[in-house]
């Protein structure tokens, strides 16, 4: 099994702009791109979520992509 973390957006109070910004295979490569998608204003929100117990047939998940 294997962890993955996605880095989410959302613009807030249900306005348009909730994206998937990527999905990497350590906390450190998800807080830089965090770092990166907050220098360039990507979305109000920036932030990450951990998905562990990922297997070879997936992981369900649900994530929130919300302000």
């Amino acid at each position: 099994m294997n962890t993955v973390y996605i880095v989410v957006g959302d613009n807030g109070m249900g306005n348009s702009g909730n994206a998937v910004f990527g999905i990497y295979p350590t906390e450190a490569l998800a807080k830089a791109r965090v770092k990166v998608l907050k220098a360039e204003d990507a979305a109000e929100y920036i932030y990450w979520d951990v998905i562990d117990n990922v297997g070879p047939e997936g992981a369900d998940c649900n994530i929130e992509v919300c302000g």
